[in-house]
């Protein structure tokens, strides 16, 4: 499968989960991921709404230092963002690597996964 067929499928897979009329999502949260290959994965960037988003939407991270964010000692906001832009393939883009790219990371890290998503469901919010 190339580059642009895993986005593509990621892509697909976010506007399902974003869909309005399934609930899985207020507002389009939640988040999806996707390995790139052996070594980066693609993440949702912060600001983009699953049930509209587009490639451009997604934001290259490489995997390994992403999860070193685990063992780092960032623990403020401001370190945690500094740390997963570091981790971005292109550290010229722009776009912010979710929140939960490590949560993405740990679970893309495990043997056979290449895709995640998550939602924030209205139900289960509503609680």
């Amino acid at each position: 499968m190339t580059e642009n067929d895993v986005l593509s499928q990621l892509v697909a897979m976010s506007n399902h989960l974003g869909d309005p009329a399934l609930d899985y999502a207020i507002l389009g949260e939640g988040n999806t991921s996707a390995r790139a290959d052996d070594e980066t994965f693609w993440v949702k960037a912060s600001g983009y709404s699953l049930g509209t988003i587009t490639a451009r939407g997604f934001v290259r991270v490489r995997l390994q230092e992403a999860l070193e964010l685990l063992e780092s000692d960032a623990s403020t906001d401001d370190e945690i963002k500094a740390g997963l832009n570091r981790a971005k393939v292109d550290p010229g883009d722009s776009r912010r690597p979710s929140v939960e790219t490590v949560l993405h990371a740990l679970a893309l890290d495990l043997e056979g996964v290449n895709f995640i998503g998550h939602t924030h469901p209205t139900a289960i919010n509503a609680l």
